[in-house]
């Protein structure tokens, strides 16, 4: 008896593996996304989501009640308020997101040894924006591909008194040669994602001189 209550036991045992086997075989797959060539898209669609609550929240008093920064093109007097050294800290130490742990400001620690590697709010938009802790984010990654815009001019100006009318170009002995001269360039350069790049440049230079017997006194010539 004893041995056909184990063998019935084993028996349930083994329709039960059975079942949960046949059970998990039936779970639907096709949502399952591989790395790979054929769905490189949907990883990187993933790997670069970020999840938002779906509620209205407001917007923080520091963004709806704070003003604009100053410019050096503001005409409206700026009133001056006269602050204490110890106000300055207390006002720096309740607004800053740095983040600190129990016990490391008042001994110091690497709060004040090495502040640049103290982590904080801003390391997460730092990071995908920039090169921080020797990795770079998608968008740090994208903006090598990014139109490039440069632009320069020099403006140049001589005069000298002349000696001998011959080499001074017509000026009389003693008179003055002024020469100027301008050189402006803007460019626009773009790098493709498969290595190739477009550069456009716009030339103009400009030659200006007090020489007798031209038709015109200053020239502008250019090129694209």
């Amino acid at each position: 008896m004893r041995q056909r209550t184990r063998k019935c036991r084993y028996s349930i045992l083994v329709c039960a593996l059975a079942l949960l086997s046949l059970a998990g075989c039936v779970k639907d797959w096709s949502n399952v996304k591989y790395i790979g060539e054929p769905k490189r898209v949907d990883y990187v669609a993933h790997a670069t989501a970020i999840e938002y609550p779906d509620v209205n929240q407001p917007l923080p008093p520091e963004v709806t009640d704070t003003a604009p920064p100053h410019t050096i093109l503001e005409t409206d007097e700026i009133p001056i308020r006269d602050i204490t050294l110890a106000e300055v800290m207390q006002i720096s130490l309740q607004n800053s997101y740095i983040i600190r742990s129990a016990g490391s400001f008042l001994g110091g620690g690497p709060l004040y040894s090495n502040p640049n590697g103290i982590a904080s709010v801003y390391d997460p938009a730092i990071q995908e924006s920039g090169v921080l802790f020797g990795g770079r984010g998608v968008e740090a990654a994208l903006s090598a591909f990014d139109a490039q815009v440069s632009a320069s001019m020099i403006w140049g100006r001589n005069e000298s008194i002349q000696n001998n009318p011959f080499f001074g170009g017509g000026v009389a002995g003693g008179g003055t040669l002024v020469n100027e001269t301008g050189q402006f360039q803007a460019g626009l350069q773009k790098t493709f994602a498969n290595g190739s790049s477009v550069n456009v440049f716009h030339n103009v230079n400009y030659l200006g001189n007090n020489v007798d017997g031209q038709l015109y006194n200053s020239v502008y010539t250019g090129n694209v």
